[in-house]
């Protein structure tokens, strides 16, 4: 018999959990061997043992890392995935390449899943959100010069265009999104006010 280590993954914040309550895709109960992509963590983990829930703790799986991206080192250890967290997984095909079993509106889910991660309130999701609604899902990209998107800034609750340049800042420092240039420009500052969505490494990896 082999053990594995067990290992200490970060708690998700109960922001995230409530977010990922509303949106539950399976029975927790049915999870046992199938492959899930777990958007907190941005891994694929292999649930294999139930655990039922504690004073403490909710019911969940005992799990182990079976892919992810592979820029990403991948944990040999087992670690427990609460039901919630569970329900809300994704379903994948290939371990090693789960991005790309994502179709553009579940990457947009698991894109906001790791900003309520990064950012539990605020401005900056509600940033986040208004963005998801003028993203152009072929190319994951947003455009967000006032000349191109009028609305973003009153969308994500700013009272100027500068505010939405400065939580796009945040977000592509936190990985989250990636500058993309535009040529022509319409003003000198508009050349990088488009971005692309990004699932940056975990930090559990």
């Amino acid at each position: 018999m082999i053990t594995l280590p067990s290992l200490d993954l970060p708690r998700p914040n109960p922001c995230v959990l409530r977010h990922l309550a509303r949106t539950p895709l399976r029975d927790p109960q049915t999870a046992c061997g199938r492959p899930l992509y777990v958007q907190r963590l941005g891994t694929v983990v292999l649930p294999h043992q139930r655990v039922a829930a504690t004073l403490d703790e909710s019911a969940g799986w005992v799990c182990t890392v079976t892919g992810g991206t592979l820029d990403v080192r991948t944990p040999v250890g087992a670690f427990v995935i609460g039901d919630v967290e569970i329900a809300a997984a994704l379903e994948v095909r290939d371990v090693c390449h789960p991005l790309a079993d994502l179709s553009p509106t579940e990457f947009c889910q698991a894109w906001l899943v790791r900003v309520w991660d990064r950012f539990p309130g605020g401005r900056r999701l509600q940033a986040a959100q208004a963005l998801l609604e003028f993203v152009e899902l072929d190319s994951l990209t947003v455009a967000t010069a006032p000349a191109w998107q009028p609305d973003l800034a009153r969308r994500a609750g700013l009272a100027h265009a500068r505010g939405v340049a400065r939580h796009c800042a945040e977000l592509s420092t936190a990985g989250l999104l990636s500058p993309r240039f535009v040529v022509p420009a319409t003003r000198p500052d508009d050349e990088q006010r488009r971005y692309r969505l990004q699932l940056p490494p975990a930090v559990a990896a």
